[in-house]
C-alpha cells in the first residue's frame, strides 16, 4: 500500500468517530537505515552517502523518499498537560 492512502483512510475514520485528526506530508523525506548495522537495532538518525571523484554514489545507507504521509491524532488524557497531538 501507499502511505498517503493509509493516512487518508485513517484520517477519515478518526474524524467519522469524532476524534480530531490531521494528515501530514513531508517532501524530501529520508528513512534512516543505520539500525541495520547496529547490534542493538538502535537508530542513529544519519544518512550516510559517499561518492567517488566522478560523483557516482559508491555507498548509501538510507532511503530518500520524494514524500511521506502520516496522521496526527488528538489524544485527550485525564491529565490535561499530557493531552495533544
Amino acid at each position: 500500500g501507499q502511505c498517503w492512502v493509509f493516512a487518508a483512510l485513517q484520517n477519515t475514520l478518526m474524524r467519522t468517530v469524532g476524534i480530531g485528526s490531521r494528515q501530514l506530508t513531508a517532501f524530501g523525506a529520508w528513512l534512516d537505515n543505520s539500525n541495520l548495522r547496529d547490534k542493538h537495532r538502535k537508530l542513529h538518525h544519519v544518512a550516510d552517502e559517499y561518492y567517488d571523484i566522478n560523483g557516482t554514489t559508491v555507498y548509501l545507507e538510507s532511503q530518500a523518499w520524494n514524500y511521506h504521509s502520516w496522521n496526527d491524532i488528538w489524544m485527550r488524557r485525564n491529565n490535561e498537560t499530557l493531552s495533544g497531538w
